[in-house]
């Protein structure tokens, strides 16, 4: 795989290994990857939360990621390998100038995904990896008190995978260094029956029931009326469902924290998850309200053409 392209030798020490396996980049390890200059990665980035950002900028937010996150990569801990891809396209073909070597990365990869390419090109051993814990005595014995009590709750006749879901979320708590894998277990034991989503997620199937020319036209307006602070369109999403006073702000502003928290009436349509955050490699994860996309998009959708009329 290595033999796929020619490159410059790479500082290991610009990629960081994190527990979960997957890689932090600094900007000038990408910058390396790339074959471009890392002053222009960090402009374009901390673009991400202005009203026209960047073109690599704004690809990333095409793809989901939230403008504070991608804004702030540079400052805390690095790019996610997850955005490492979007990133090389920019450059490799769709900027003013493509890089080769971005395009030559993005052919070395594609077979095998970013972050085997990323393990075997540095060698794992040459990575400041943190290797992953042993499961100590205590986490051991709380474990297996709620399988124990998920016995208990089935033989009442409960449902035992709920009961050990609920117990995961008390044993994250209790053990935040292994949260992430008390969490991630829990949403094995009871997926969602019914599809839930982001505002992001919400936004895309709003753009497709009414399509994306109306919706840009309401950011406009809502920009414009001061409703929102920027011509961006998730900021719409997150205004209309607090005009329905399905979600209030909390006010907290700082990371790790949440931004909105549900309504009693917020919470038919809403649940809240702790979920990886973007803007850090220290296995931090945040709170972040996750809608049921059909309802919620039919919520809004009525709101809309009551109040409106644009639909």
């Amino acid at each position: 795989m290595s033999d796929l392209v020619t490159q410059p030798s790479w500082d290991p020490s610009q990629f960081k290994l994190q527990t979960d396996g997957t890689f932090r980049i600094s900007i000038r390890g990408m910058a390396a990857m790339a074959g471009v200059d890392h002053a222009g990665i960090v402009r374009s980035l901390r673009s991400a939360g202005d009203e026209n950002p960047l073109p690599c900028a704004r690809s990333l937010l095409l793809q989901g990621f939230y403008p504070g996150d991608v804004s702030s990569w540079g400052e805390t801990g690095g790019i996610p390998e997850n955005a490492a891809p979007f990133i090389l396209e920019h450059y490799g073909i769709n900027a003013t100038s493509p890089s080769a070597q971005a395009r030559a990365v993005l052919l070395a990869f594609s077979r095998v995904g970013i972050n085997a390419y990323l393990k075997e090109r540095l060698g794992v051993s040459q990575v400041r990896d943190t290797p992953i814990p042993t499961l100590p005595p205590a986490h051991q014995v709380d474990t297996e008190f709620a399988v124990f009590m998920s016995d208990v709750v089935a033989k009442a006749g409960g449902d035992a995978k709920e009961s050990l879901a609920v117990s995961f979320t008390v044993l994250a708590r209790k053990h935040p260094e292994y949260k992430d894998v008390f969490l991630e277990n829990q949403r094995l034991l009871c997926p969602a029956k019914e599809a839930f989503g982001n505002p992001t997620q919400v936004l895309e199937c709003l753009e497709k029931e009414l399509g994306t020319e109306t919706i840009n036209r309401l950011t406009s307006m809502a920009k414009d009326s001061g409703v929102i602070s920027r011509n961006d369109k998730r900021l719409l999403v997150n205004a209309i469902l607090c005009e329905r006073k399905l979600p209030v702000r909390t006010g907290v502003a700082r990371r790790g924290a949440a931004s909105y928290a549900t309504t009693s009436e917020g919470a038919r349509y809403a649940r809240e998850e702790t979920r990886p955050a973007n803007y850090a490699d220290d296995g931090a994860w945040v709170p972040q309200l996750m809608w049921k996309l059909d309802t919620t998009v039919n919520v809004i959708i009525t709101f809309i053409k009551d109040n409106l009329k644009v639909v």
